[in-house]
């Protein structure tokens, strides 16, 4: 067999063989299953993504500490959404951030235009906004979800939703197979 990293390569037998190789676990996706309930604006916020569809090596606790600590040391991408309704029409800034052990390691801030919020699930009103981020992770490094929002005139609390019907608040990461 020849070829350069990355190539697909012919085999006499006819068998196709990827010159990379194995498997983008562990991964996970995680939600939420239940309004986690009124959030104080202008506070960094833990989210509770209490359920899981899939965890392949059970790398992420759902039920307590509700972050993912792959066990492994790799680059992963991680992801997330959260959805949330305002006490009032007149959200203006919301972020995401990922933390790592603890500490910030990235953030995502939203503005809103004219107090207009965006569709949160299925007819509803509210927003729901997403996150990404390719990191490197130790084998004992944990990562978790918060977010804030801040409706500039209101001291409003807001809620973070789910839908029984689809996804809108959840998180998840996968390896990255290089």
């Amino acid at each position: 067999m020849s070829g350069q990293i990355g190539d697909n390569v012919a085999r006499a037998s006819g068998v196709i063989a990827s010159a990379g190789g194995g498997a983008n676990t562990p991964s996970f996706l995680a939600f939420l299953s239940s309004s986690q309930g009124a959030v104080t604006q202008n506070v960094w916020t833990k989210i509770a993504f209490n359920s899981e569809l899939f965890d392949t090596d059970d790398t992420y606790d759902n039920s307590s500490d509700f972050r993912f600590t792959p066990g492994t040391e790799a680059k992963y991408m991680l992801f997330c959404q959260v959805g949330g309704i305002p006490a009032s029409d007149e959200s203006k800034s919301l972020a995401l951030r990922f933390y790592k052990n603890g500490a910030v390691y990235s953030e995502r801030v939203f503005q809103t235009v004219n107090d207009e919020c965006w569709r949160a699930g299925s007819g509803g009103t509210g927003w729901n906004f997403s996150h990404e981020a390719i990191v490197i992770s130790d084998d004992d490094d944990y990562w978790e979800v918060f977010a804030w929002m801040d409706m500039h005139v209101h001291t409003s609390d807001w809620n973070v939703i789910y839908d029984s019907s689809e996804l809108i608040t959840y998180f998840g990461a996968y390896k990255i197979i290089i």
